[in-house]
């Protein structure tokens, strides 16, 4: 028998492209869950006007007052991220353009401070909401049975 000094085969040009392109997922991957989908790549996120309105569209159409009135929803204009109920994207002026209809059936009213947009409560006031803020008044219950309007800051 006849030896020759043979070295071992070297990795073949595939086997290292793809370990380069799993390390080169595995670094976005933590990077994205380490401090964010939307902060690293934005144009991930889409409007989604069209799953709220539809979502809210079943919700009145089930007689879902919760859902309808109290659970919060997250809409994406693509421009614009806002976090409100289904009645209040129904019955604010800002808001009607998104097309949410409004639930005739439903008794959506609560006290002022128990609204929210954006996590910014509601407020009583005695005088007309500032341009610079949501009326909320018509979903505003009149506890004190006075003329009061309930705003929130934009």
């Amino acid at each position: 028998m006849i030896y020759t000094n043979k070295r071992g085969q070297g990795m073949s040009i595939n086997a290292i492209v793809l370990i380069v392109l799993a390390v080169v997922v595995l670094v976005i991957l933590i990077v994205g869950f380490a401090v964010g989908w939307g902060n690293i790549a934005p144009w991930l996120s889409k409007d989604n006007v069209n799953t709220i309105v539809n979502q809210c569209g079943s919700a009145c159409s089930v007689n879902s007052i919760y859902d309808y009135s109290t659970k919060m929803r997250d809409l994406n204009d693509g421009i614009n991220k806002i976090k409100a109920t289904c009645a209040i994207f129904s019955t604010v002026t800002n808001f009607k353009d998104y097309g949410v209809a409004t639930c005739p059936y439903l008794d959506s009213t609560k006290e002022c401070e128990g609204l929210s947009i954006n996590d910014k409560k509601g407020l009583l006031t005695a005088t007309n909401c500032l341009a610079s803020e949501y009326d909320l008044s018509e979903l505003a219950s009149d506890a004190d049975g006075t003329t009061n309007w309930c705003c929130i800051r934009k």
